[in-house]
């Protein structure tokens, strides 16, 4: 019987780099024949996890048939595992038709994953094949629900604000990283996600894969050259208050709201 440790984060927000560190990081850079990657760091929503529960397709099930078995799937997944498993999810951390999102009974702790929305913005745009308005229309979409592959569960994403508050609450359960302390200083925030795991690295391991995974990480300030002052508007006013929190408002924000500058909370 083993746990569950989660890698959450909004769409975009450093998922893939944290997910290819830790996969060349356990797997010491192994490739196969194909040039791939072993699949270290699987998704919440396969459909594997869940058809043992279903009496039908799951093409065909709801979301709240979903939701309901949605524990045994996360219970099946660590009863399999030898110490650990890493899954990756992009729900908020909550209830939904009653269930929670994630299993606290199997559940030894959460990596979360942040990125200042308005590169979240612009990166997701070209993720989704849509336009910026559309994007930015879902960023800020209360509870929403993205239409996924009838082989796989479905995720909760809800507004990116939704999502950043859920996880980060504070619990000794869950480290939060955010995007651009990762990239100032990778060694810093890799190490102390390799603590929170529990993982034995020597630093010579760590450096390692820092290297390996460095390409799948995000540029900063993408925002700036991609959104027009009314597309930065609409993301601003959406979730101010998060921004604040996490040390992404500038005083310019203000001004675009047509106010002058409030002081913003200091990053915890």
């Amino acid at each position: 019987m083993g746990f569950i440790y989660w890698i959450a984060s909004y769409p975009k927000s450093g998922n893939n780099w944290t997910r290819a560190f830790l996969t060349d990081l356990i797997t010491d850079g192994a490739r196969s024949a194909t040039g791939q990657s072993p699949q270290i760091v699987l998704d919440e929503t396969l459909g594997r996890f869940y058809k043992p529960f279903l009496k039908k397709s799951l093409e065909t099930a709801s979301e709240m048939e979903l939701a309901a078995i949605r524990p045994h799937a996360h219970r099946m997944i660590a009863r399999k595992a030898q110490n650990f498993v890493l899954l990756k999810t992009h729900s908020l951390l909550g209830l939904h038709h009653g269930t929670p999102t994630v299993t606290f009974d199997v559940t030894a702790g959460a990596v979360y994953l942040m990125r200042n929305p308005l590169d979240v913005a612009v990166t997701y745009t070209e993720h989704r094949k849509k336009d910026l308005d559309d994007t930015i229309a879902a960023m800020n979409h209360s509870e929403r629900i993205p239409n996924h592959p009838a082989t796989r569960s479905y995720e909760i994403i809800g507004s990116w604000s939704e999502n950043v508050a859920s996880w980060t609450k504070p619990h000794d359960r869950v480290l939060v990283l955010r995007h651009e302390d990762m990239l100032a200083d990778p060694a810093a925030a890799f190490g102390s996600m390799v603590q929170f795991l529990k993982m034995d690295v020597s630093a010579e391991q760590l450096s390692r894969a820092l290297e390996s995974s460095q390409s799948r990480a995000e540029i900063p300030g993408l925002w700036r050259k991609e959104l027009s002052e009314e597309q930065v508007a609409t993301l601003v006013r959406r979730h101010e208050v998060t921004m604040k929190r996490f040390g992404y408002w500038l005083d310019e924000f203000d001004g675009l709201l047509g106010r002058s500058a409030t002081p913003a909370v200091s990053y915890p």
